[in-house]
C-alpha cells in the first residue's frame, strides 16, 4: 500500500482533491483530511525518512575527485622528493582514493539525512500554521492522486509506504499533547 499525502494551503482545496481521489476510484475510508484541529492520535507526518541516494552519490564522487588529486600530487611528490618507486605512488593515490570514498559517502549519508529531516520539519510547521494535510491510502492510483493534488494547487506532494505518527509539539495541539513513540 502507498500512502500520498499533500499540503494546501486552502481546506477548500484539499477537500475538492480528496473528492477527486474518490471519484478516481479511491475508497472513502481510504482518504482523510487533517489539520491542526484533529485529534492528535490522527496527526501523520512522511516517514520512513530515507536517505537520498542523490546527494550521497554526488558527495561520494565530488570527495574522490578532491582527495584523488590530492593522492595524486602526493604520488608524485614522493616520487620526485623521497625517490619512491611507481608502485608505492600508486598506493598512495589509492589510500587517497579510498578515504574520499570513505568521506564521500559519510558526508552524503549526514547530508542526505539532513535533507529529509528538513522535510520532515517544513511539513510539520506546515500543520502546525494552519495548512489542512490531505492523506490518500491506495495501490493502483497513485499517479493519478499525485497529478490531481497539484491541480488543486497543494504545495507539497510526497509519497511515502507508510506514514509514522506527528511528533506534535505543545503549540499544536496543548492540552492534547503526547510525544509520538519511538519507531
Amino acid at each position: 500500500m502507498k500512502t500520498i499525502l499533500g499540503l494546501f494551503d486552502q481546506h477548500t482545496n484539499a477537500a475538492a482533491a480528496a473528492t477527486a481521489a474518490h471519484s478516481a476510484g479511491v475508497p472513502e475510508h481510504k482518504i482523510r483530511l487533517i489539520d491542526s484541529a484533529s485529534p492528535a492520535d490522527q496527526l501523520v507526518e512522511p516517514g520512513p525518512r530515507d536517505i537520498t541516494m542523490k546527494v550521497v552519490r554526488g558527495s561520494t564522487l565530488l570527495m574522490i575527485l578532491i582527495f584523488g588529486l590530492f593522492g595524486l600530487f602526493a604520488g608524485v611528490g614522493s616520487i620526485y622528493t623521497f625517490g619512491a618507486t611507481i608502485g608505492m605512488a600508486v598506493v598512495t593515490l589509492l589510500v587517497f582514493v579510498a578515504i574520499g570514498i570513505f568521506c564521500g559517502l559519510f558526508l552524503g549519508w549526514v547530508m542526505g539525512r539532513s535533507d529529509a529531516d528538513n522535510v520532515v520539519q517544513e511539513f510539520r510547521e506546515a500543520l502546525q500554521h494552519g495548512d489542512t494535510l490531505l492523506v490518500v491510502e491506495t495501490e493502483q492510483h497513485g499517479k493519478a492522486v499525485e497529478a490531481t493534488m497539484r491541480r488543486h494547487s497543494a504545495h507539497w506532494v510526497g509519497s511515502t509506504k507508510h506514514v509514522n505518527r506527528l511528533q506534535t509539539t505543545p503549540q499544536l495541539h496543548g492540552a492534547d499533547y503526547a510525544p509520538a513513540a519511538a519507531h
